[in-house]
């Protein structure tokens, strides 16, 4: 990826980031326009300052357990009207980068989940919900809307609550073998990787 230094980026891992209108495993259901709208102000602020992402959600942000830079994204928006959200992240060259890169070898998949706050209020899938067509599975259920989202930054995780994945690509292969050779690995098989994506 252009304007990165190699020296302290492994590679650039493209992904899905989180979804609004679906309601995702913990029973919450995000606002499409806020949502997209949310992150899109961290894109944008993505391109104008550095966004850490860490390892597992913290209990603080105040550590440095910081194993991606995100980058910025974009959006989707399905059939029944829901928005996926993309985004790239840089995995940087350190204990935990090489950590995550491992996980990728070893073909796990690696989740993407957002720190966000918001207000959450009971919503019941009805005829009169916007969110049903989206979720007709769930028609007559009640879930949590969350109301006046604020996006933090997203992390990676092992399980994601929106199914969000990042996607195996050459690049990732590359740095896998790139750090193999720099430990003094022996060039491998090359191992297949398989990946849970959106």
């Amino acid at each position: 990826e252009a304007g990165l230094d190699p020296t302290i980026i492994c590679t650039v891992i493209p992904g899905d980031v989180g979804t609004a209108g679906t309601v995702n495993r913990n029973g919450r259901v995000y606002p499409v326009e806020r949502g997209i709208a949310q992150h899109e102000k961290l894109c944008l602020e993505a391109s104008n300052t550095a966004i850490p992402g860490q390892l597992g959600h913290q209990a603080s942000q105040e550590n440095f357990n910081s194993v991606v830079k995100f980058l910025g994204g974009a959006h989707r928006i399905t059939e029944a009207g829901a928005a996926v959200m993309t985004g790239k992240f840089a995995l940087l060259d350190n204990d935990l980068g090489r950590r995550a890169l491992s996980i990728f070898r070893a073909g796990f998949p690696v989740g993407v989940s957002k720190v966000a706050w918001g207000y959450p209020e009971k919503h019941v899938l009805d005829e009169s919900s916007p969110y049903t067509r989206m979720n007709p599975e769930k028609k007559g259920e009640t879930v949590y809307l969350i109301e006046e989202e604020e996006l933090e930054l997203y992390d990676l995780v092992r399980v994601a609550s929106a199914d969000s994945y990042l996607t195996a690509s050459n690049e990732i292969r590359e740095a896998a073998r790139r750090l193999r050779e720099a430990v003094g690995e022996q060039p491998e098989e090359e191992i297949p990787m398989k990946f849970q994506e959106w």
